[in-house]
């Protein structure tokens, strides 16, 4: 496992993500790499990843208030497995629950 993850983040196997357009590699200096940046076929693409990389954070958001989330994500989901549309329940736990997580963050 510790040989695997050593190649899966290796500097070679991130130009490779990049170039293909598979996906962000978990370096910047692959970023940084002109020699990798050139053989990137989608420009415009490039640029937003690189500049999303200035203000990304690894890992995911911080939620503090997580199980006012649970309940009212998990409310969603059952409502969706008895029947409900899945696009309105979900959009009803996001408006439940941005308030909530808006007052979190000013804490």
């Amino acid at each position: 496992a510790y040989l695997y993850c050593q190649w899966a983040v290796s500097k070679a196997m991130g130009a490779r993500l990049l170039q293909s357009g598979g996906g962000v590699p978990f370096r910047n200096s692959i970023l940084n790499d002109e020699t990798v940046r050139k053989g990137v076929k989608n420009q415009e693409w490039l640029d937003s990843v690189i500049a999303s990389a200035k203000i990304s954070k690894l890992g995911l958001p911080v939620i503090i208030p997580v199980a006012e989330f649970r309940d009212l994500v998990g409310a969603g989901i059952t409502a969706t497995l008895s029947g409900a549309d899945p696009a309105t329940e979900l959009k009803k736990a996001h408006d439940q629950f941005r308030p909530i997580l808006e007052r979190s963050e000013k804490t």
